[in-house]
């Protein structure tokens, strides 16, 4: 496959997943087509994605920035100004970089804003064999759970680092989070397990 035609094809996956991850988060993503074509990609002009979610309205933008330009802290705090500017100061951005200069993203000088790099949404990591099945759990059923194993604190709970674990990513898992996790168990078979994000 030609590099162009490569990258257009990255390009096409990544969009899929952002619209996965989305839904995932319980975004609404109901103008998104999870099945379209990649054909009828090529055919979009503005492949960024705008929505709101379900429960809270919160808006969210996702900037997918797919050229071969490498760009650092300054060009992504440009770019984070701009998204703000025409969209609203308290708007969630996810931009998605084909080539950062950098891997530390801890200099962003913006609070809700997630990088990703392409290469980690070009295929949903959720729908690895591997990975077990992973359930953020709202502030309700959190309360609910604790107040139903008193023996719990989410001090004793094991953790997942939100800010490297790739699922914890790819949730948004907040610090203070609850996540619950379906495990196959060749002996015991299923088994449910929990883990908060830190």
């Amino acid at each position: 496959m030609e590099i162009e035609n490569k990258e257009k094809y990255d390009s096409y996956r990544v969009y899929k997943t952002c619209i996965e991850m989305l839904n995932d988060r319980n975004y609404n993503t109901t103008n998104f087509d999870i099945n379209l074509s990649h054909n009828d990609f090529l055919k979009i002009e503005d492949i960024n994605i705008f929505t709101t979610h379900n429960d809270t309205n919160e808006e969210i933008y996702i900037k997918i920035f797919d050229e071969r330009t490498s760009i650092g802290i300054p060009e992504i705090n440009k770019m984070i100004e701009g998204i703000k500017k025409d969209y609203g100061e308290n708007i969630h951005i996810i931009i998605v970089i084909r080539n950062p200069k950098i891997i530390n993203f801890s200099r962003i000088k913006y609070s809700n804003v997630e990088i990703f790099k392409m290469s980690f949404l070009i295929i949903n990591i959720t729908k690895h064999r591997y990975v077990p099945k992973h359930e953020p759990l709202t502030l309700d059923e959190q309360k609910i759970f604790l107040n139903n194993n008193k023996n719990i604190t989410l001090n004793t709970l094991p953790k997942i680092i939100v800010t490297e674990d790739p699922i914890a990513r790819y949730f948004n898992l907040k610090v203070g989070q609850v996540c619950r996790i379906y495990r196959n168990n060749p002996n015991t078979g299923k088994s449910i397990t929990y883990r908060v994000g830190v």
